[in-house]
């Protein structure tokens, strides 16, 4: 293999950010890119997923998500 090819397969890996997202999305059954608004606080997730997401993290959903001010 090239040193390019080396570069290529590491360029094409995902991001442990991009894995964190996915990951959250198969919990919670939406898609990426809702996962990414959740993030952006643009989309606040319903309380189901909010508490899927807490069970995963062993924490509860208010610690996760705060009220917004």
């Amino acid at each position: 293999m090239t040193f390019k090819e080396f570069y290529l397969v590491e360029k094409n890996k995902p991001t442990p950010a991009q894995i964190f997202i996915k990951e959250i999305a198969e919990l919670t059954k939406r898609s990426e890119n809702t996962i990414r608004m959740w993030l952006l606080e643009k989309q606040e997730p319903d309380a189901l997923a909010k508490s899927l997401i807490a069970e995963k993290f062993g924490v509860n959903p208010e610690s996760l998500f705060p009220p917004r001010k």
